[in-house]
C-alpha cells in the first residue's frame, strides 16, 4: 500500500468512513482491490464526452492516479479510489469545491435496463463514483446518456465541526474531502492527511496534532506547527 493515499467513502460524497473501534477503522482502509478495466474505461469515455473542461480528469485518470478502489459498508453503491501520492500532488487543486457529475445513464447490458452513474470529483481529482450493482455492472459503451447530466456541490458536515479550530492560513492547506471523525480507544480524532501504509495525520477536538500509525498500533502527539506538517505532507513526521 506505500504510495497510496485514501480517499474514500468518502462518504454521502464527503462523509468518509465512520467507525466505532480501532479494528474496523483500519481493516475497512485496507486497500480492497485493483480498478477493473471498465471501470476505467467507463471513467475515461463519460468525461472524454464532456468535452475539454474534465481534461484534467481524463489525464490523471490515464497516468495511473488510481491504484485502487475501496468500499464502505455504510454506502453499498460507493466507490473510492486510493490515489497515488505523487500524481496526487501533480493534478490537486486545493481551492476546487468537490462536486458530484449526477444524471448520467448507462445501458447495462446484463439487465437490458439503464444505470444512473455518479461521478465524484474535487480539488482537481477524480475521487469516487457511484452506481448500484457493481458486480453485474456490464456497461454497453454505446449507449451513454449525458445530455440530462447535473453538477451538484457538496460540503462535509465534519469539516464544519472543526473548522473553528483553524486560522484562515492553515484552512488553505486543508483538503475538506480528508476530514472525517473516528474513534480510537474511547476518543474522537478527526483525519486530516493520509501518509502510506494507512498512518494518517489528526488531530483531537483540543486542535493536538497527532502521527497515528496502525501497524503497530501508536498515536504521537506532534509538537509543532500545523501548517508545516500539511505543507510536508507529514514527511518529516
Amino acid at each position: 500500500m506505500v504510495g497510496l493515499v485514501n480517499i474514500t467513502g468518502l462518504q454521502c460524497f464527503l462523509n468518509k468512513i465512520k467507525n466505532n473501534n480501532m479494528f474496523n477503522f483500519f481493516k475497512k482502509n485496507k486497500k480492497s482491490t485493483q480498478l477493473n478495466d471498465w471501470e476505467k474505461d467507463l471513467l475515461l469515455q463519460v468525461l472524454s464526452d464532456l468535452g475539454k473542461m474534465y481534461k484534467q480528469y481524463t489525464d490523471q485518470i490515464k497516468d495511473g492516479i488510481i491504484e485502487g478502489v475501496r468500499f464502505n459498508d455504510a454506502m453499498p453503491n460507493y466507490t473510492g479510489f486510493c490515489l497515488n501520492v505523487k500524481l496526487l500532488n501533480k493534478y490537486e487543486k486545493k481551492s476546487q469545491t468537490p462536486y458530484i457529475l449526477s444524471n448520467i445513464f448507462i445501458l447495462n447490458k446484463n439487465t437490458g435496463s439503464s444505470e444512473s452513474l455518479c461521478i465524484h470529483l474535487g480539488f482537481g481529482l477524480v475521487l469516487g463514483y457511484e452506481v448500484k450493482n457493481r458486480n453485474t455492472f456490464n456497461p454497453d459503451f454505446s449507449k451513454i446518456d449525458i445530455h440530462e447530466i447535473k453538477i451538484s456541490n457538496e460540503t462535509s458536515k465534519e469539516f464544519e465541526e472543526i473548522k473553528k479550530l483553524f486560522s484562515n492560513d492553515e484552512l488553505r492547506y486543508i483538503n475538506i474531502s480528508d476530514v472525517y471523525s473516528l474513534v480510537l480507544q474511547n476518543k474522537k480524532y478527526y483525519h486530516l492527511m493520509d501518509l502510506e501504509d494507512g498512518d494518517f495525520i489528526g488531530i483531537d477536538e483540543n486542535k493536538c496534532i497527532y502521527k497515528i500509525t496502525h501497524d503497530p498500533f501508536l498515536k504521537h502527539q506532534l509538537n509543532t506547527n500545523l501548517i508545516d506538517v500539511l505543507k510536508n505532507t507529514g514527511q518529516a513526521f
